[in-house]
């Protein structure tokens, strides 16, 4: 009885890790939206730091390097959806820039 409490512990608790994973891809990939929609609205990038957005590309680059070599595919959605959304953050920094 002990042995299969043990497994259905371990099982609930991998199940509430690939949930809370997926929450985590969820908040990361909404976080840059509020920003790009701003930026698009106004269509001024003067509140825009360039450091910031270079730093984010660089840890998503580093966050999509660890899920890859640990196999772990929130980890690497997480990474690459906020990439994708600063990268576009970048491409109206220098489009807008005046």
């Amino acid at each position: 009885m002990e042995l299969l409490y043990l497994c259905m512990a371990t099982f609930i608790s991998i199940e509430l890790y690939t949930m809370v994973g997926w929450v985590a891809v969820f908040g990361s990939t909404i976080m840059a939206i509020p920003q790009i929609i701003k930026t698009w609205k106004t269509k001024s990038v003067d509140d825009l730091s360039l450091g910031t957005i270079f730093a984010a590309l660089l840890t998503q680059a580093a966050w999509f390097s660890y899920g890859y070599l640990l196999h772990d595919w929130p980890l690497i959605v997480s990474a690459v959806t906020p990439f994708a959304s600063f990268t576009y953050l970048l491409y109206l920094y220098f489009k807008l820039k005046t």
